[in-house]
């Protein structure tokens, strides 16, 4: 059911509920919080199964080594120079290497010269289920131009561990 609302001859339809309305008003272009329970925001899972805890966490659960997340974008190169992720720790994350790929408008094949790799630089105090950040300077790749049509997260490659992602930005 959709609500609707008849003003003489104007008929409204609601198609999103009260919240599904807030929650898109208050989007902010580039950041993905994953505060909504079962709005992934066009976030897809590759190798494995995600699902959203209403609470802002994205969890991946791996089906094999090679784990990802990926979204379609559209929008210039130039308008970003890093990307900024929040994952929540857990014992040995700091032994990984995490990748961020991306395709363009004028070549769409995901390979290594359109990637970039972080390392994550883990705080002492940092205990499990915080979040930590690993940032991918953008301004690294020279592919990294032209208008951008997928971006694709590896936050841990080769592990079968399941990892919770609190933001993208």
């Amino acid at each position: 059911g959709y609500k609707y609302t008849v003003e003489g001859n104007k008929i409204t339809i609601k198609s999103c509920s009260d919240l599904e309305y807030r929650m898109l008003g208050s989007r902010v272009e580039g950041y993905w919080d994953f505060n909504y329970a079962g709005f992934t925001d066009g976030w897809k899972v590759q190798n494995g199964k995600m699902e959203l805890d209403g609470k802002g966490t994205l969890i991946v659960t791996p089906a094999n080594g090679d784990p990802a997340i990926l979204k379609s974008v559209s929008f210039d190169a130039s308008k970003y120079n890093q990307v900024k992720v929040g994952i929540k720790y857990f014992a040995g994350l700091e032994n990984f290497t995490a990748n961020f790929y991306f395709t363009t408008e004028s070549d769409g094949a995901w390979n290594e010269a359109k990637s970039v790799k972080a390392t994550y630089q883990i705080p002492q105090y940092v205990k499990e289920g915080n979040t930590v950040y690993i940032v991918f300077d953008l301004s690294s790749c020279d592919e990294w131009t032209g208008t951008i049509l997928y971006i694709r997260i590896d936050a841990i490659s080769g592990s079968t561990q399941t990892h919770e992602f609190d933001s993208v930005q």
